[in-house]
Protein backbone atom coordinates (compact mmCIF):
# COMPACT_ATOMS: atom_id res chain seq x y z
CA UNK A 1 0.00 0.00 0.00
CA UNK A 2 1.35 3.00 -1.17
CA UNK A 3 1.83 5.84 1.46
CA UNK A 4 0.83 9.64 0.70
CA UNK A 5 3.15 11.05 2.95
CA UNK A 6 5.75 13.12 0.56
CA UNK A 7 8.23 14.91 2.79
CA UNK A 8 9.39 15.60 5.89
CA UNK A 9 10.02 18.51 7.80
CA UNK A 10 13.35 19.07 8.88
CA UNK A 11 12.87 21.58 11.45
CA UNK A 12 9.38 20.21 13.30
CA UNK A 13 10.15 16.55 12.18
CA UNK A 14 7.07 15.63 11.07
CA UNK A 15 5.89 14.49 7.63
CA UNK A 16 3.20 15.78 5.11
CA UNK A 17 1.52 14.86 1.97
CA UNK A 18 2.03 17.23 -0.90
CA UNK A 19 -0.91 18.93 -1.23
CA UNK A 20 -0.29 20.22 2.45
CA UNK A 21 3.26 21.49 1.62
CA UNK A 22 2.82 22.82 -1.63
CA UNK A 23 2.00 27.01 -1.91
CA UNK A 24 1.32 29.07 -4.39
CA UNK A 25 1.80 32.80 -4.81
CA UNK A 26 2.80 35.52 -6.96
CA UNK A 27 6.57 36.26 -8.78
CA UNK A 28 8.17 38.94 -7.43
CA UNK A 29 9.12 39.65 -10.90
CA UNK A 30 6.63 39.16 -12.89
CA UNK A 31 3.26 40.74 -11.26
CA UNK A 32 1.23 38.03 -13.61
CA UNK A 33 3.11 34.83 -12.88
CA UNK A 34 2.61 32.31 -9.72
CA UNK A 35 5.45 30.81 -7.96
CA UNK A 36 4.73 27.40 -6.39
CA UNK A 37 7.12 27.06 -2.76
CA UNK A 38 7.12 24.11 -0.22
CA UNK A 39 5.80 25.07 3.28
CA UNK A 40 5.28 23.36 6.35
CA UNK A 41 1.58 23.58 7.53
CA UNK A 42 3.02 23.28 11.21
CA UNK A 43 6.21 25.33 11.13
CA UNK A 44 5.98 27.32 8.35
CA UNK A 45 9.42 26.58 7.37
CA UNK A 46 10.86 26.09 4.18
CA UNK A 47 13.16 22.88 5.67
CA UNK A 48 11.21 20.13 3.66
CA UNK A 49 12.58 16.68 2.18
CA UNK A 50 10.93 14.77 -0.68
CA UNK A 51 10.63 11.21 0.76
CA UNK A 52 11.86 8.61 -1.42
CA UNK A 53 10.02 5.33 -1.70
CA UNK A 54 10.96 2.58 -0.83
CA UNK A 55 10.22 -1.25 -2.16
CA UNK A 56 9.02 -4.52 -0.38
CA UNK A 57 12.52 -5.83 0.20
CA UNK A 58 12.40 -4.28 3.49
Amino acid sequence: MPSNLTHWCRNCNVHHPLHLVCTCGRAEDTPDAEVESLVCPICFTTELEELEEFGDEQ
